[in-house]
């Protein structure tokens, strides 16, 4: 899977790619130049990292966070870099244990202050807390899914994608266990609701509707 996020550096737009390193074809997290007048991407920055499948910026776009499927850590690892104002080149600041395997989304709260982490392999969610120079800590949470469902990828909770409604609420649909979980988040994750889906149906992703106003 390739991802992709553009940032403003100056005038110039730049591209984010995290890719999957282990076939050995690519080295980790690039950063392209886009020409905006014909679309063509330049390559600027390669930064050696395990699995980078998702990325994510922080609101003020200073620093950048990865998924790393394997870094030697039990489970995954999420990785956190700073953005060069200037440039938009990356440098490393930290490494965390992700708590569960294969983490494959990523997302960072409104405030800019905590990472959540959802862990594909394990069915959890995780929150980390990020300093102001953008290093993550430890884990302060760990949330745990349960439960199943009739299809061939279900026979657990697989957590695949985490974000944050307009009012700061976690969203967290889950392919494993046919639910989508809205969750106050901070220090801690505390559960509000649950919706299930038809038996069949793995969510995987949810959107962000704004309300009309009159």
């Amino acid at each position: 899977m390739v991802v992709l996020a553009a940032v403003n550096a100056t005038t110039r737009n730049l591209v984010y790619v995290g890719t999957y390193t282990r076939s050995g074809r690519s080295q980790g997290i690039h950063v392209f130049q886009q020409d905006p007048l014909n679309g063509q991407l330049v390559l600027v920055q390669s930064i050696a990292e395990v699995d980078p499948s998702f990325l994510t910026f922080d609101p003020r776009r200073r620093f950048l966070f990865a998924v790393s499927e394997g870094l030697g850590l039990a489970g995954g690892a999420v990785a956190s870099f700073k953005v060069d104002s200037s440039t938009g080149q990356l440098s490393p600041l930290s490494h965390q244990p992700s708590l569960g395997g294969e983490p494959c989304h990523l997302c960072c709260d409104p405030t800019g202050r905590w990472v959540l982490v959802a862990n594909h392999e394990h069915g959890s969610v995780v929150v980390l807390p990020v300093d102001a120079d953008g290093r993550l800590g430890p884990a302060s949470d760990l949330q745990q899914h349960e439960g199943s469902g009739p299809g061939p990828t279900q026979a657990g909770p697989h957590a695949h994608w985490v974000d944050f409604d307009l009012p700061g609420r976690r969203v967290l649909p889950c392919r494993g266990h046919r639910q989508a979980r809205s969750q106050r988040a901070g220090v801690r994750v505390a559960a509000r609701w649950c919706g299930a889906a038809s038996p069949r149906f793995s969510p995987e992703r949810s959107v962000r509707l704004r309300q009309r106003r009159g």
